[in-house]
């Protein structure tokens, strides 16, 4: 009984370490592809400009994720101002966090 209890940590263990794997790097067209279909219900809001106006902000390189990252903020108080108030606001909310996964996923060390 104890061998099998040692047997099912170790291979728990793997699992949670296989698991701490960096992800796969995300193009500027995966970006814009999940920042668009994550709110496709949000019939009120056309998160396309939002999307592209992300997209736009991080296609140059930066030094790092830090650099990458504050551009991102940077698009989300500026659009978060303009659409606080709307049906909008949640695209604006996805769109940052897509963002910055974005930035992380590119300049992981």
């Amino acid at each position: 009984m104890r061998a099998i209890l040692v047997s099912l940590l170790a291979a728990a263990s793997l699992i949670l370490l296989a698991g701490c794997k960096n992800p796969p790097k995300m193009s500027l067209d995966e970006f814009q592809e999940f920042c668009n279909d994550e709110f496709g219900y949000a019939e009120d809001c056309d998160s396309g400009p939002i999307c592209s106006g992300y997209a736009q902000a991080v296609s140059r390189q930066f030094q790092g994720v830090k650099d990458c990252v504050a551009a991102c903020n940077a698009q989300d108080k500026a659009y978060w101002m303009e659409n606080v108030m709307t049906d909008c606001a949640a695209v604006v909310g996805n769109a940052t966090d897509w963002c910055d996964q974005y930035c992380r996923r590119k300049y992981q060390q």
